[in-house]
This record gives C-alpha cells, sequence and structure tokens, in this order.
C-alpha cells in the first residue's frame, strides 16, 4: 500500500523518504551523484555495486569505490548461484524464509570499521548464524541498507515494511507499514492528485 515512483538513475532522490534500489551491478556517474546528494534511508539489494564499468569485479571485492561503499562498510567475500533443491532458510523477526537462486558471503565490516546497526536477518542451515543483511547509520544520520540474497515476496514484505517504518514513510491510508496489512499478489494502489486508485 505505499506510493511509489520508479525512476531514472539522473533523477534527484531527495524527494524521498525511502529509496530501494533492488539490484544495480554498476553504479552510474549519473547515479553517484544522486546518491552523494542523497540523505535519506536506501536499502541496496543484492549486486549492487558488484562491478565496474568493464564488468569486472572492484578493487578489493564489491561494493566498488564510490557511494555505496562510502555509505555501507561491508564487503562480499563469496557469491554462489543456488541449485533449487537446498534448504537454505534466512532468518528475520521470528520466521524463515527461503533462499533461492542467489546468495551472497557478506561482511558487515570493511577496513576495520563495523556497521553501526544490528544484523537484522541472518542466514540458517550450513552456514547458520551469518549475516544476510548489513544495516549502517552515517554520522550525519544517513541509513542504508543491504540485502545479500534474493529474497522472496513474503521476506520484502515484512523487511522493507520494517524498513519503511523506521523512515517513517507512511501507506496509501495514512498507517505506518506492517507485513499483515500486504495487500496481496492482485491489488494495487496509485494515488494521482485526490483521486485514489486501487
Amino acid at each position: 500500500g505505499y506510493a511509489v515512483d520508479v525512476i531514472g538513475t539522473d533523477q534527484d532522490l531527495n524527494n524521498y523518504d525511502l529509496v530501494i534500489v533492488p539490484s544495480m551491478p554498476y553504479i552510474t556517474d549519473d547515479f553517484e551523484k544522486q546518491l552523494n546528494a542523497y540523505n535519506g534511508s536506501i536499502v541496496f539489494g543484492p549486486r549492487s555495486a558488484s562491478k565496474v564499468q568493464t564488468l569486472s569485479i572492484p578493487d578489493g571485492l564489491p561494493p566498488a569505490k564510490g557511494a555505496v561503499r562510502e555509505r555501507l562498510p561491508i564487503y562480499v567475500e563469496r557469491v554462489e548461484s543456488l541449485r533449487t533443491d537446498l534448504a537454505d532458510k534466512v532468518s528475520f523477526d521470528g520466521k524463515q524464509y527461503p533462499v533461492q537462486a542467489w546468495a551472497e558471503w557478506v561482511q558487515c565490516v570493511r577496513d576495520g570499521q563495523n556497521t553501526t546497526m544490528p544484523v537484522e536477518a541472518t542466514f540458517s542451515g550450513y552456514r547458520d548464524g551469518e549475516p544476510a543483511t548489513c544495516a549502517h547509520k552515517t554520522e550525519d544520520g544517513r541509513v542504508s541498507r543491504y540485502v545479500a540474497y534474493y529474497g522472496d515476496a513474503d521476506f520484502l514484505t515484512a523487511y522493507l515494511a520494517k524498513v519503511a517504518s523506521e523512515a517513517g514513510v507512511q501507506n496509501m491510508v495514512g498507517k505506518v507499514p506492517s507485513a499483515s496489512d500486504d495487500l496481496g499478489a492482485d491489488l494495487r494502489f496509485a494515488r494521482q492528485g485526490k483521486a485514489l486508485f486501487a
């Protein structure tokens, strides 16, 4: 039930309380400028900033030098595409969610600097307790998060509801978001002026 805009990499991000980058392996110069100027809350999905312009692995492992690395003192030490029969899970907020297709081994520390916020989701199974997310708040108050696997809709609904709530985002009916208020697979809202379309 959020009001959502899909925007380009050169648009001003400061009009938004929360920005979600589902996956952007290469951060363009335009987007780099917008990220540097953005003071709100942001969530980066897996593989974000994992490549440089030549599509090679960045020096020092991902994320590549630039705004993502500056906002998040993390590094991705290993990635894996997963067989469908693996039973790996992610634990978040007392529930378990399946890990499918892609997962990363992420460390919530870089160059001796730890992330400042607790790990919110962890892998269970063969790498029990390893972080599936990292979160960091800079001294100037910018909050950035990284999700280190392709989460399913149930995980993303729960996780993004928590993130949106902390960022002060309200849903289309003026309520603080909650995973229990999910609209389901078929219903979407869009606001145009004073009109609300369902």
